[in-house]
């Protein structure tokens, strides 16, 4: 069956291949595939913050009162970690769980 979802070309290469991967073990909903192709971003996202932390010399700067605070890149790496994670456990791609696993309650 060919495939129906056009994979957006902003995407990295990666993580097109990643999506392609994806989209030919499963079956998605025009939805699911949004979710998908969000967690590519956030992928990519990660990989650019990835990349500016290491070209700026780690996780800290300096303020302009010579104060160290944590890097921007650091608060824009944890986020897109944090919502690629959420997307793939939101999409069921965690094969580790079982749909049961979602439905209790975790505090």
């Amino acid at each position: 069956m060919k495939n129906k979802f056009s994979i957006p070309k902003h995407i990295s290469s990666e993580s097109r291949k990643w999506v392609k991967n994806i989209l030919s073990k499963f079956e998605f909903e025009p939805w699911h595939f949004k979710l998908l192709v969000k967690a590519g971003e956030q992928n990519d996202l990660s990989v650019k913050a990835q990349k500016d932390l290491d070209s700026n010399g780690g996780i800290t700067i300096k303020d302009r009162f010579g104060q160290i605070r944590a890097h921007p890149a650091v608060g824009i790496k944890r986020d897109a970690d944090t919502l690629f994670c959420k997307l793939i456990r939101e999409l069921g791609l965690d094969l580790e769980r079982t749909p049961e696993d979602y439905r209790k309650r975790r505090y």
